[in-house]
């Protein structure tokens, strides 16, 4: 019974990966939304719920892994074949003219000198090759012209397999991601999970990003971003004692700002989807 249990539980996966590979078919779900104009608050003294947490006793790998082969696990040899597939067909497809093919041990290679990248950066990418900079790890893992021929070239589809009408705007992307989730769903969820904020600096729209519901969540704020919620003012909060706080919370009661007064305000934004209301 568990075997099958598993095999539907499979199946369940690889049917949801079908379909967004698709990226054709939207999402029947529709969510209400309430206008921010429609929510009223009041002043009372907030009580946070009661959150239960039971750590539960989980079996580890005794044996630690290397950085890779941890990496290895959300993005597997057979990905990494398909990229390099895709790549030389994009080359193909492109200039007529077909790339030295590369292999999946180049894309490796490929994106683990863009992982060094990140941590170490320079104004121009051409100076990690330059003698002068002494990065050795990169003119011996790639010479200068092949990383940009392949960097220019690299692709995880076949854009002749977009579909006419699709709207999946990571389709691009897409064998990626799915590879990740698929790698994510296997392991084990925990009740109260944390989510934090994007830390690559944004100022524009990501259509990526999505609305959760029906989670606690929490952080700072911009006020500007709620409809003239009556907090205190910050001249009145400046005349506090460091360590004031003053609450509001919608009539609703899953929603409640905090403005708390350190060496300058800050407002905490808190709501609840889940347990309940929140105890006003």
């Amino acid at each position: 019974m568990i075997e099958a249990q598993l095999s539907a539980e499979d199946e369940l996966v690889q049917e949801e990966d079908d379909i967004a590979v698709e990226g054709c078919l939207k999402s029947a779900t529709s969510y209400h939304l309430t206008s921010k104009y429609d929510i009223a608050y009041h002043h009372r003294t907030f009580i946070p719920p009661t959150i239960r947490y039971e750590v539960e006793e989980t079996s580890f790998d005794s044996d630690i892994l290397n950085p890779v082969d941890y990496f290895l696990r959300y993005v597997n040899q057979e990905d990494f074949d398909n990229f390099a597939m895709y790549t030389n067909i994009y080359a193909l497809q492109k200039s007529g003219k077909n790339l030295k093919p590369t292999n999946s041990f180049e894309i490796k290679t490929l994106i683990g000198l863009h992982i060094v990248m990140g941590c170490l950066i320079y104004p121009r990418v051409r100076m990690y090759w330059d003698a002068i900079v002494g990065m050795n790890l990169f003119r011996e893992s790639m010479t200068r012209d092949r990383f940009f021929q392949l960097r220019s070239n690299l692709h995880l589809v076949n854009n002749l397999e977009l579909p006419s009408k699709c709207t999946d705007k990571m389709f691009k992307v897409r064998p990626l991601i799915l590879s990740i989730r698929q790698r994510c769903l296997q392991l084990p969820l925990e009740e109260y999970l944390c989510v934090d904020e994007q830390i690559v600096p944004f100022k524009g729209k990501l259509a990526a990003k999505q609305y959760q519901r029906e989670i606690y969540a929490g952080g700072t704020v911009r006020v500007n971003q709620f409809h003239s919620p009556p907090l205190i003012s910050d001249k009145e909060i400046m005349k506090k004692e460091r360590g004031f706080s003053s609450s509001v919370t919608s009539k609703g009661g899953d929603i409640v700002l905090t403005k708390w007064l350190d060496n300058r305000t800050v407002v905490m934004g808190f709501m609840e989807r889940l347990h309940g209301g929140v105890n006003p």
